[in-house]
């Protein structure tokens, strides 16, 4: 996905949604690959001596280096220093220093500037990646006027600003005990007020036929166990409700076990999210109020592979 927009380097955005994130358990940070064909050639060539040398600490945690191409609310848009692989990294709790220890400022911070990640080496694969074991960001050489121009494209491509001229998506997001994942969500059905104040409702879309069989449309996560799965869109969550039903495989197929009916769930929505308590063997619908419209999710649960 490509936008024509400019965007200021330190403006709010979000990422582009991503089509389903794995995890690499890979030694190596940002081993993974792009998801989308050509991607790549957006990532600007870099100019800086420093090269990126992963390492072991003696936590096990590794530790690299990437270049800052946007800065967020709450985390940065990085390019790794050895093959360029753009990713998101939180704000530690710690925050942000330079090499002697004092505290560095978001607003401080400026595309170009070299950055020594330490984390736990896994990276979510999606486009760009996410690296949600960052636990240390320390600043190691600044950049110049003209790193800004180099990552302009980068940013372009993967900050975009929430369009309501289309419904809203999600990723759901859980952990298990190899991993953390991120499914994206789709809306099953959706109605929304776009931007120019039309009204727009969306063809449903039919999780199950009549027969009671999964549709292959319908998002997955594999789960061992009850497991609390956070579900976080483009738009903040105003309210939510949730059921559930039964799921049973039969020749090759995930069955809807329509005899038994559905069972109201209960979740949360904390900052416009929604956690959600899930357990194998069940389909469930989560029915969710934006501030400009409502949409319907579908989510099946199966145990873990």
């Amino acid at each position: 996905m490509t936008s024509s927009q400019s965007f200021d380097l330190k403006a709010k955005g979000r990422p582009v949604a991503i089509a389903v994130a794995t995890l690499a358990l890979t030694g190596v940070l940002g081993g993974c690959s792009p998801l989308i064909t050509g991607a790549a050639d957006n990532v600007p060539e870099t100019t800086s001596d420093t090269t990126s040398q992963d390492r072991s600490t003696a936590t096990n945690e590794l530790v690299s280096r990437a270049y800052v191409a946007a800065v967020q609310e709450d985390s940065l848009l990085l390019v790794d220093a050895d093959n360029e692989t753009p990713y998101f990294a939180p704000i530690p709790e710690g925050g942000i220093s330079d090499s002697d220890g004092a505290s560095v400022a978001l607003d401080a911070l400026n595309p170009g500037d070299t950055l020594e990640v330490t984390g736990n080496g896994i990276m979510l694969e999606s486009y760009p990646g996410q690296y949600p074991g960052v636990s240390k960001l320390v600043r190691i050489a600044e950049g110049t006027e003209a790193d800004k121009d180099r990552f302009e494209s980068l940013v372009a491509e993967v900050l975009v600003t929430p369009s309501q001229d289309e419904p809203p998506v999600g990723n759901a997001s859980y952990q298990t005990s190899l991993a953390n994942v991120s499914v994206m969500l789709t809306p099953f059905s959706a109605s929304y007020v776009n931007e120019a104040g039309d009204e727009v409702v969306s063809e449903d879309i039919s999780a199950f036929n009549e027969a009671g069989v999964l549709a292959p449309s319908v998002p997955d996560v594999h789960i061992d166990g009850t497991t609390d799965i956070t579900l976080g869109f483009d738009f903040p969550v105003l309210s939510a409700q949730s059921s559930s039903i039964p799921v049973y495989a039969a020749d090759g197929d995930t069955m809807v076990d329509l005899a038994q009916g559905s069972e109201a769930q209960s979740c949360s929505v904390v900052d416009g999210e929604v956690t959600l308590s899930m357990t194998p063997q069940a389909l469930y619908r989560l029915d969710v109020e934006f501030g400009h419209g409502s949409a319907i999710y579908w989510i099946v649960a199966l145990p873990q592979k």
